[in-house]
């Protein structure tokens, strides 16, 4: 469903038997859901943006072709996604796109997919672990107090670009994320764990960042040409009447 409220398609998974998903693959499939949506409309977003910058072509197009891998990727893990739990959890761990299951409120990271931990700079060695321990760069960080927003309210979250601060080779960078932080039941109906998918969008943001400053010296450049047209007319009008005054000087003459 677009963000407008249009749907425009569905994300189907079929089989040869009937069979009933658990509330856990419902949410996943419809996290997944969501982040196809979010995929087509960054796709859309990088479209609009090549007709602004031809400097940022190159860049927008190579990131559109991860996303048809990426796409199609997903679409080879969907087919697989009802043969059974365990195969499940099979493409939860190779999924193009970032996934972590967190549980309770001290989020300990139960799971976490090869994307997610790129992203992160770690290895399966942080699985078991606190988030906080596992990443101490985001104590104190707003993101962590969305985490215990969501543990409270059960009302999943989710956003467009959300700025997140991440060490990398040792050294801390700014990136920017497509988030989805979906609350997950027990068989009581209480909140057990939650799930984190997430895409990174930071060549995208840098991208319209680099638009806007190029449309704002291009503002600037069209101020100072009016007031040199200003200035100009002016001059005109001054040489016009210094031309009128000559003119009579001669007729004296």
């Amino acid at each position: 469903i677009t963000p407008d409220g249009f749907p425009i398609g569905t994300l189907c998974v079929i089989d040869k038997e009937a069979r009933t998903f658990s509330e856990e693959e419902r949410t996943i499939l419809k996290g997944l859901a969501k982040i196809v949506m979010d995929e087509i409309e960054l796709r859309l977003a990088a479209i609009e943006e090549t007709d602004k910058l031809t400097e940022t072509n190159e860049k927008l197009e190579a990131n559109n072709t991860e996303l048809r891998d990426t796409q199609l990727s997903l679409n080879k893990g969907l087919e697989r996604l009802s043969v059974s739990e365990e195969r499940l959890r099979y493409i939860f761990k190779d999924a193009p796109v970032a996934i972590s299951i967190l549980i309770g409120r001290d989020l300990i990271i139960e799971s976490a997919n090869s994307k997610i931990l790129e992203f992160w700079g770690q290895d399966e060695s942080v699985i078991g672990k606190p988030l906080r321990v596992a990443l101490p760069e985001l104590e104190g960080m707003p993101v962590m107090q969305l985490f215990d927003d969501v543990f409270t309210s059960g009302i999943p979250f989710y956003s467009s670009e959300l700025k997140s601060s991440l060490k990398r080779n040792n050294m801390l960078d700014e990136h920017f994320y497509n988030v989805v932080l979906q609350p997950l039941l027990n068989e009581a109906g209480e909140i057990h764990s939650i799930m984190l998918v997430a895409t990174e969008v930071s060549e995208l943001v840098n991208s319209k960042q680099e638009a806007q400053e190029l449309n704002e010296e291009l503002y600037t450049i069209n101020e100072e040409m009016t007031s040199t047209n200003e200035e100009l007319s002016q001059a005109n009008e001054a040489l016009a009447s210094a031309q009128n005054e000559l003119q009579e000087v001669v007729k004296n003459l």
